[in-house]
């Protein structure tokens, strides 16, 4: 889903000039003065924290506090701490945010917490001087409002006398842990009738080491999780219970406020050193831990023998960052896929010189607003060292938006501009030739992004014609074909709605859930392509009771699933009047989910799922549809069902777990007509066509459910997919390349787009299920793809090399057998055949030919049908199997056959091949009296043929093709 793409970018941290302090005359924030001894080792970055909206971020030294502007990035404000401080108080050693970003909280060696407000003002810090020029085409994204004021003041110090271990902020209170006695305590921001709450560790029944304190703490609002760390080594889940305290049986006791359980090394007395916690990341989007240790990052799916320092989820929880002390950093999807790294063995030994520090160590990292930038601090080993990095990704445009369209092409964003994939329009070969541009890239409108960054939908219509996107504020549109963008005219109208939910496109009709930013209402709004951006051509709005989560358009249907747990369909109605068509929306039911979908904000996408027959849909059959979502990464179908009353109940069915993304055919070809596509991180899962019978669809009984969700088959990758391309038999996806040249002092990220064909996995689980007429239909449909040949070889292939150590032969349950029943209906088996034998190991070649054929037979068949290229190939299998005297024979027979059919350039293939095989020239010097006495006959018809009739005993004929090495 994220890979990175370009070069990163280093931000240089100016150290203060201390010189230019007055020790008489200048105070500090906290009212000492500045010493200027000892700061040559203080200006090195020890930690990174953005702020929750993440427009903002601090870097921390040890007697210092920067604050940042993320876009444009730009450090705005400093406080420095004297010597007198930093000896009373001791050294800076962590950060951390209060969730409103109104104050930032320092943390020191000598357990004291400092306290800075954040203040804001309306002035801009930086103020761009362009001339005569005052607007966008000058700023990049993101940087047309500038960058506004904010200060540093300083406002108390808290002292921990039993000792701070951690510390974090949440929306009501302060959270600090204690050393002496391991404690936790929760201080409200403000005081309030019930003060400070605490609780001794040692009294936490599910702390299974009541000595160990608490060293490192995390929370997720989204989902009410805690993420303790503690000085054992080991990770809990937590939930704090601030007005439902747990009850003891001693009533004088204080109440405990903590419930919870370890999750790793739960059970070990002392955990080994590897597996000892370092950090911990909640995924509240797929409700998911992941915790890093001194030996390898624990979510199932990474294994680094290196000690881990950070880890960042990307806001939508579909990546994740993880950051090494000495080797870089990688990117893993959600459920396991490794999309980039900077740890390879391969890299040349100039790496360690390389400019680009973080490929040596990362100590703390952190996603920019939109996930296309990653903010990297290296761990710095020297004073010269950059440390503070950005690294530019491009990621799916499924991440914003889980939309059939979105999934179905290849659609990447960037930080100003979007990737369209254009291989599937382009011919067979090149759609699978990696070297070819596939890529169009888009750039995003100035205008629009300057002040609207980020982008936060992005969409995409179904034939591919029409792109929409959403930022901060109002959207806009592209057309692909004349490259033109429309933007709204009228900005106070574009800064008045927020895309809130996702856009969609129907045919030219651009429908958007968004949010009024000033009333806090929320409605669907329907904009034509072909009429401007502004409210007077507003097609429809609707006004909606709740916050619109998730949006999705199949056929003439419209499905809008609020916060509140409703879901309401629409059908999209198209009318013609004055020779214009209008489309407008009609309710036509709404049905709760309360009970059946616990957390509707962790629903990542909800499709419709009808057979073709039952549209377009109706009032009536719009009931009959099945509806798909994912949640959790569970990918679940709900199938309706009429009660004995006519109320619509529905049955849940869970289709598989551990899923990214989906997709659905519903034009399909063939058996895949109604196919269900889903990437689990490792590969593809593919349900073929779900409703093989559609009267069966109308009331599903139990067995016939059962059967038709059950999973098909199984497709492992090498690389990320992204599209399916049904029409060529192809799944798309990218891979991360990095080059590292000697000229260059860093490395550049690329995209690398993969290919694979699925003809073959279809075709043998059709085999397998003994559907063999169908699956002549369905290859049928694939025939004239100039790498059909290809796909049906590797079928025989794959099936032979896993049979052939079992020696299943024509046993019951043997598929080799119907492969090859399966090939002889195509004019490729003979080629199939021989392509498959030259690239099998010689000793499974009697096991092959045993259900094929002998190559003899097969040989003669290419013969006598005019297959002489085919025939070329079988030599060489007789070849090794026969006598060579044979071999020469059925060579020489056919050299007459290329001969007469004028193939000149397999002429020569076959007099190098006989004179490879037989060095004392005999075999050769017959083949050449053929060639006369062949030549004698067609003297009437001259050719251009230029063999040398040399009676050389030896075969040195003197001519220039037999100097050439046979190649078959």
């Amino acid at each position: 889903m994220y890979w990175a793409s370009g070069i990163a970018k280093a931000l240089v941290v100016i150290p203060p000039d201390y010189n230019e302090f007055n020790p008489a005359e200048e105070p500090s924030s906290s009212g000492e003065t500045i010493d200027l001894k000892n700061t040559d080792a203080l200006n090195t970055i020890i930690r990174l924290r953005r702020n929750k909206t993440g427009n903002l971020f601090v870097t921390l030294t040890k007697n210092s506090l920067q604050l940042w502007s993320v876009r444009p990035t730009a450090m705005i404000s400093q406080v420095i701490r004297t010597s007198k401080s930093v000896e009373e108080y001791g050294d800076n050693c962590d950060v951390f945010w209060k969730p409103d970003g109104t104050l930032i909280l320092v943390q020191t060696s000598q357990n004291c917490l400092f306290t800075y407000s954040v203040l804001t003002f309306e002035d801009k810090s930086y103020k761009y001087q362009f001339g005569q020029v005052s607007h966008h085409y000058i700023t990049g994204a993101g940087e047309g409002n500038g960058i506004r004021t904010y200060l540093l003041k300083f406002r108390m110090t808290i002292r921990i006398d039993a000792g701070m271990e951690a510390g974090i902020g949440i929306e009501e209170f302060l959270i600090v842990t204690t050393k002496n006695p391991p404690a936790i305590q929760c201080i409200p921001w403000q005081d309030g009738p019930n003060g400070t709450k605490t609780n001794i560790l040692a009294r936490l029944e599910f702390l299974e080491d009541k000595k160990a304190g608490i060293s490192s703490i995390v929370y997720n609002r989204r989902i009410n999780i805690h993420g303790w760390i503690t000085t054992d080594g080991k990770a809990y889940a937590v939930q704090f219970n601030e007005h439902r305290p747990s009850i003891e049986n001693n009533h004088k006791a204080p109440p405990l406020f903590w419930t919870g359980f370890c999750f790793h090394s739960s059970g070990d007395l002392e955990p080994a050193k590897d597996v000892r916690a370092t950090c911990i990341a909640i995924n509240a989007k797929f409700s998911l831990l992941a915790v890093g240790t001194e030996g390898i990052i624990m979510e199932a799916f990474i294994f680094h023998i290196r000690p881990v320092t950070a880890l960042a989820w990307t806001s939508d929880g579909h990546a994740i960052a993880v950051g090494w002390k000495n080797e870089g950093l990688a990117v893993w999807s959600v459920y396991g896929r490794l999309l980039m790294t900077t740890v390879k063995d391969d890299w040349p030994i100039s790496k360690p010189t390389a400019q680009d520090s973080f490929l040596h160590g990362v100590n703390d990292l952190f996603w920019s607003s939109g996930n296309c930038e990653l903010f990297i601090l290296h761990t710095a080993w020297t004073e010269k060292e950059v440390q503070l990095y950005t690294l530019p990704f491009a990621k799916s445009a499924v991440t914003t938006i889980h939309s059939p369209d979105n999934a179905k092409r290849g659609f990447l964003q960037m930080d100003d501009r979007l990737l369209l994939y254009r291989g599937g329009d382009q011919e067979d070969l090149s759609a699978i030739n990696p070297d070819t541009i596939v890529w169009q890239h888009i750039p995003i409108p100035i205008m629009y992004i300057s002040d609207n960054w980020p982008i936060k939908y992005a969409s995409i219509s179904s034939d591919g014609r029409y792109i929409a996107i959403a930022g901060r504020r109002g959207l806009a549109h592209h057309n692909v074909s004349s490259g033109r963008w429309k933007l709204f005219g009228n900005q106070q109208q574009e800064q008045e709605f927020a895309v809130r939910g996702g856009l969609l496109w129907y045919k030219q009709t651009l429908v958007a859930a968004c949010e009024n930013v000033r009333t806090h209402t929320y409605e669907i709004r329907m904009y034509s392509r072909e009429t401007n951006l502004d409210n007077i051509h507003i097609i429809q709005n609707i006004a909606i009771p709740s916050t619109i989560l998730y949006l999705s358009i199949m056929d003439n249907a419209l499905l809008v699933y609020c916060g509140d747990n409703m879901m309401y369909h629409y059908l999209i109605v198209t009318s013609s009047s004055d020779g214009r068509d209008s489309v407008l929306l009609e309710l036509c039911q709404q049905i709760s989910f309360v009970g059946v979908i616990h957390a509707p904000a962790r629903v990542r996408s909800i499709s419709w799922f009808q057979p073709r027959s039952h549209r377009p849909f109706t009032p009536e059959t719009i009931q009959s549809a099945s509806i798909i979502f994912l949640i959790d990464g569970k990918l679940v179908l709900l199938h309706p069902k009429k009660s004995d009353e006519g109320e619509v109940q529905y049955d849940l069915h869970i289709l598989a777990d551990k899923i990214e993304f989906y997709w659905m055919s519903t034009r399909g070809i063939g058996s895949l007509k109604n196919s269900l596509w889903a990437c689990d991180g490792q590969g593809v899962k593919i349900w073929m066509n779900i409703w093989s019978n559609e009267e069966s669809a109308r009331d599903w009984q139990n067995d016939v459910l059962l059967s038709a969700t059950k999973e098909c088959l199984r497709i492992s990758l090498e690389f990320y997919p992204l599209s399916v391309l049904l029409d060529k038999g192809i799944i798309v996806g990218v891979q991360q390349q990095t080059s590292i040249r000697q000229s260059l002092e860093f490395p550049v990220f690329k995209l690398m787009t993969n290919t694979h064909l699925f003809l073959q996995h279809i075709l043998r689980y059709m085999l397998t299920k003994e559907l063999e007429e169908e699956s002549v239909a369905f290859a049928t449909s694939y025939q004239k793809l100039v790498y059909f040949g290809h796909a049906v070889e590797m079928l025989l292939h794959h099936v032979l090399e896993d049979e052939a150590e079992h020696a299943i032969g024509t046993a019951q349950g043997a598929v080799l057998p119907k492969v090859v029943k399966f090939l002889n209906n195509f004019p490729h088996s003979l080629d199939a055949i021989v392509g498959c034998a030259r690239k099998t190991e010689v000793a499974l070649w009697d096991y092959l030919f045993s259900i094929v054929g002998s190559p003899k037979d097969l040989f003669e068949r290419c013969m006598s049908t005019g297959l002489l290229k085919t025939a070329t190939s079988y030599l060489l299998v007789l070849h090794t199997l026969e006598p060579s005297a044979d071999s020469s024979k059925d060579t020489i027979r056919l050299l007459s056959k290329a001969m007469k059919a004028k193939d000149y350039e397999l002429c020569k293939e076959l007099v190098r091949f006989l004179n490879s095989i037989d060095g004392s020239g005999r075999t050769l010097k017959e083949a050449v009296l053929t060639i006369q006495q062949i030549l004698n006959e067609n003297l009437e018809s001259p050719t251009s043929c230029n063999f040398n009739n040399n009676n050389n005993v030896n075969g040195n004929i003197d001519n220039e093709v037999f100097k050439t090495p046979y190649n078959l």
